[in-house]
């Protein structure tokens, strides 16, 4: 293998030859490929403050009594429930909290969601790159559906050592080498 030759994953070398240990620095240039997406429609939800409960009460398991509403009387809503164990006679009691939400959708301008597709894109990346690595070139390219979906596509460019006893090391990202001075 010699300066600006491509690997693959599993390729030896370096080799020993007449029961002579190998050994060897490997430098290359590593590409990694990352995605991101934000949709420019966020649906956003708060809490009203108007609320409902329900009350039941079992007994072996049989449900007993039930107090409160019968039918939630909101369209959105979040849940509580507690679950009380009476520690004689097997009852169980069931204690509902329902409350409001309102929900609307809002739209983000394409700049941002780009901003927000590109960082979560960033962060899948950053958590794939060894420590080691140098990072020598960042591109992004934009697609968008017809959902309002911004997609971002992140190719990162780095300089690594990527010598290791026994082969190249396993990472689940799909990489190709291209071997650089130094």
């Amino acid at each position: 293998v010699k300066e600006g030759d491509t690997v693959k994953k599993g390729e030896v070398l370096i080799e020993s030859c007449q029961g002579k240990k190998a050994a060897g620095i490997v430098r290359a240039r590593v590409w990694y490929e990352a995605f991101g997406e934000a949709s420019i429609l966020c649906e956003e939800r708060y809490l009203t403050g108007k609320k409902t409960q329900r009350l039941t009460l079992y007994l072996n398991g049989e449900k007993l009594l039930a107090w409160g509403v019968a039918d939630i009387p909101f369209p959105h809503y979040t849940l509580e429930e507690e679950i009380k164990v009476v520690p004689f006679g097997g009852f169980k009691i069931i204690v509902q909290v329902f409350k409001e939400e309102e929900r609307f959708t809002r739209y983000i301008s394409s700049g941002a969601a780009r901003y927000m597709a590109q960082d979560e894109g960033m962060r899948k990346m950053l958590s794939a790159l060894p420590l080691e690595s140098e990072i020598i070139k960042i591109s992004t390219t934009e697609a968008r559906d017809l959902n309002g979906l911004v997609r971002i596509r992140l190719l990162v460019e780095t300089k690594q050592d990527i010598g290791q006893q026994g082969g190249v090391n396993n990472i689940e990202t799909e990489r190709s080498y291209d071997f650089t001075d130094q």
